[in-house]
């Protein structure tokens, strides 16, 4: 069994690794098994034990480039972190805007056009509340880059959803819209001549992209949220 004293050495090691709290948490846990486990089945004294899981992880701890974008470093094991958590984020952005979209495609095909607009309407309005509330959220919260993974990467992940707009605009996607989407997609829909198929597709693609943008900072605000709760209840446990 290990003892305090022990623990606290692990946990002062980790520490001087610039680890985010909430990465300090899951390795500590991780760390302390694997320098157990060696005492264990290889018969060795707590500073051998140590040392060898020092050098196992080794890579893990080695500071790298935080983002493309960024001058910043962080350990190794942070950013694989992060960008499981990106792919994540992103899956579940993307789902949810195809699935609004295919919504819109059938009230669009099946339903009178006063309907469409009204159900597709009351959609949009529940997301620029959502929008609305995430900005007050943000306004009013402290981002701290020592404290949490997600927050060491907050503003990295706001930049690159601003170039990828920048690009976006740069390649015309958005340029020669009209300023109702929700008409192209209909009319096109219904075999309309006012809009070319070009005008549709970047209707399509200015929809999706909005609708996950704003679902993937929704998810970048609830993951933030859930990385502080966890530092707050480690740092009750240390109080």
């Amino acid at each position: 069994m290990m003892t305090l004293s022990e623990k606290t050495h692990i946990r002062n090691y980790l520490i001087s690794k610039k680890l985010p709290l909430d990465v300090l948490m899951e390795v500590t846990d991780h760390f302390e098994i694997q320098v157990e486990s060696l005492q264990r089945e290889e018969e060795i004294s707590f500073d051998e034990a140590f040392k060898l899981t020092k050098n196992i992880w080794q890579k893990d701890f080695r500071l790298t480039k935080k983002s493309f974008f960024s001058f910043g470093k962080v350990p190794v094991i942070v950013k694989e972190i992060q960008r499981e958590i990106n792919k994540k984020l992103l899956k579940k952005s993307l789902t949810i805007a195809f699935v609004l979209m295919l919504l819109q495609f059938l009230t669009a095909k099946f339903m009178m056009k006063d309907y469409y607009f009204m159900i597709n309407a009351v959609i949009y309005v529940l997301l620029g509340i959502l929008i609305v509330v995430m900005i007050l959220v943000y306004a009013f919260s402290r981002i701290s880059k020592q404290r949490t993974r997600a927050e060491k990467y907050f503003y990295n992940q706001l930049l690159n959803i601003f170039l990828l707009s920048i690009l976006l605009a740069i390649l015309g996607v958005f340029t020669k819209l009209p300023t109702n989407s929700f008409k192209v997609v209909y009319d096109f829909l219904h075999g309309s001549n006012l809009f070319s198929t070009e005008i549709f597709i970047a209707a399509v693609t200015s929809i999706v992209f909005k609708t996950a943008v704003t679902f993937y900072l929704y998810f970048m605000l609830q993951d933030r949220s859930a990385s502080i709760r966890k530092v707050k209840d480690y740092e009750n446990s240390y109080s």
